[in-house]
């Protein structure tokens, strides 16, 4: 199942196989800004404009819980990787842990001194981390609420943040334009990864944790050496998605360039400027611009600013 959010305010369920509807989840007023899926495929995590967190069931559509506790508009929702637990980064400048199956509140974690709009847990759960409007990237204990360290660094917005598979990064993407990989354990910067010329909306670490990839508002998708700080890819595109094979590796990246997505294979090359200039091996053309994109195994969901979402298929993604 892929599941989208929208202004309009609902969430809609989708079959990955065909491309139909299967529901559609009422319950929003506001802009759906951040979805989620369980591990285990069978509830969904949704924040948006109106305050509530919400959590559905995927087979009915109904409405589970509403987790009430912030006080402005909630741009980013997680769910641990057991899914015993939700975090959640409101405008309210507060992040906020949830029992998943309680609807209780167990902690609210004061600290930010601006909106925060991205956050994450490590792949142990036992901590998140969070990037604010504030400039700041911190790092908390997900059982005390603890604050484990801040990362001072950024001069703009920070509006997206990961962990690295093994926990010992973050990496974090600015309005500033630049890229930062954070000691998860200090909080010490590591690097800077700069080549980008305007705001970084996403980042996220290759399953391997060796490189970094980041998309901006400079139209560029680009690639990095965790080890190096150097830039090893660049694609045309506002978008990014990761494709996997058979044995669950990141095989190719999906991108979007307007209404063009773009499919470039995943290979390993010493010369960058090689890299930076390799070409599709395959280009979709969708109805409308494409907004968002996501992957699941041949399926390609592609979110469009006219509210549609197109099905492609891509046999060779699975394989």
């Amino acid at each position: 199942r892929i599941v989208s959010g929208s202004s309009d305010h609902l969430l809609k369920i989708w079959d990955a196989g065909s491309g139909a509807e299967v529901c559609t989840l009422r319950g929003h007023t506001g802009e759906v800004f951040s979805v989620a899926i369980f591990p285990d495929g069978k509830r969904i995590v949704s924040g948006a404009g109106d305050n509530p967190v919400k959590i559905w069931d995927v087979e009915t559509g109904a409405e589970v819980f509403t987790l009430r506790g912030h006080t402005d508009l909630v741009w980013s929702v997680a769910i641990s990787p057991d899914g015993t637990r939700i975090v959640s980064g409101s405008a309210d400048m507060l992040v906020k842990i949830w029992d998943a199956d309680t609807e209780v509140e167990v902690c609210t974690l004061p600290g930010h001194s601006g909106g925060v709009y991205s956050v994450a847990f490590s792949s142990d759960g036992k901590r998140a981390v969070s990037g604010s409007e504030d400039m700041l990237v911190k790092i908390w204990d997900t059982a005390t609420g603890a604050l484990v360290c801040t990362m001072v660094g950024h001069s703009q917005k920070v509006g997206s943040v990961a962990f690295s598979w093994d926990g010992k990064f973050v990496v974090s993407g600015s309005d500033d334009g630049s890229v930062k990989i954070w000691d998860a354990k200090t909080g010490a910067e590591v690097r800077t990864l700069a080549g980008h010329s305007d705001a970084v909306h996403r980042v996220q670490f290759s399953d391997d944790g060796a490189q970094v990839v980041s998309d901006s508002r400079d139209n560029t998708v680009r690639f990095w050496d965790v080890a190096s700080g150097t830039q090893v890819r660049q694609v045309a595109g506002s978008e990014f998605a990761f494709a996997k094979g058979e044995h669950e590796t990141n095989r190719h990246v999906l991108t979007t360039k307007g209404d063009m997505l773009l499919i470039t294979e995943l290979l390993p090359h010493e010369d960058p400027q090689k890299d930076a200039a390799a070409m599709p091996v395959a280009c979709f053309k969708a109805p409308q611009p494409i907004t968002s994109v996501r992957c699941h195994g041949a399926a390609i969901f592609a979110g469009c600013s006219g509210g549609a979402v197109c099905l492609l298929q891509a046999p060779f993604l699975a394989a």
